[in-house]
């Protein structure tokens, strides 16, 4: 195998491996874009079993690789979002700020603020931000340091049983997503691109199980 040829396959391995990653995750995608994504894996595989073939073949499928995850990645973040605009409708969108006092209210209502900034991956300020940086940020203005991760947040504090039993200024948490629940059953969160930080149900912002921590009472 030539220098070119290895090069090439390395990055092929590299796309392969994301992509495979990443297609479980995209459930809500169109069956066509998951379609054309499951082939271009196919495709891939063959030819990185078979070591003799050239660098433009390898390239070849790095470039099909990424446009279809890019393909079924926008698919799938369009009918999340058209899910979350009929969700936050059906439940009523969160306005004003939280009742209450104590620390977990002012985190809670200092959140609210931040409805309309804009979603960045990777990012902690209002500038850009995804879910664990906006959690982080909100609770540092408290003087609270939090780890930078969902899934690390996801055992901060001290654990609360159920969802009946949460209050603002909680932090709610798995291992994809992050946000700060502000009562009635309701979270501010940093969603995606397409959504950017605003309320949300916690049974759409969390598909599937979370943890419900508190920091601060």
């Amino acid at each position: 195998m030539t220098p070119d040829q290895s090069a090439a396959r390395d990055k092929l391995v590299s796309a392969y491996n994301t992509a495979q990653a990443e297609y479980g995750t995209l459930s809500s995608a169109s069956s066509s874009t998951l379609k054309a994504l499951a082939d271009a894996l196919n495709t891939a595989a063959g030819h990185l079993a078979d070591t003799t073939n050239s660098a433009d073949t390898y390239n070849s499928d790095v470039s099909s690789l990424n446009g279809a995850l890019s393909k079924a990645k926008s698919s799938h973040n369009s009918a999340r979002s058209a899910a979350a605009s009929s969700s936050s409708s059906s439940a009523g969108s969160f306005t004003g700020t939280v009742s209450g006092s104590g620390s977990g209210v002012d985190v809670a209502n200092y959140s609210l603020q931040f409805v309309g900034a804009p979603y960045s991956w990777g990012g902690n300020t209002p500038a850009g931000w995804d879910c664990s940086g906006f959690v982080q940020y909100v609770y540092s203005h408290f003087g609270v340091s939090l780890p930078r991760t969902s899934g690390a947040q996801a055992g901060v504090g001290v654990a609360v049983a159920s969802l009946a039993e949460a209050q603002p200024g909680d932090i709610i948490a798995n291992g994809t997503h992050a946000a700060i629940y502000i009562g009635n059953g309701m979270v501010m969160n940093a969603m995606n691109y397409g959504l950017g930080t605003k309320t949300a149900p916690v049974s759409y912002a969390f598909s599937g199980s979370y943890s419900i921590r508190r920091v601060l009472s």
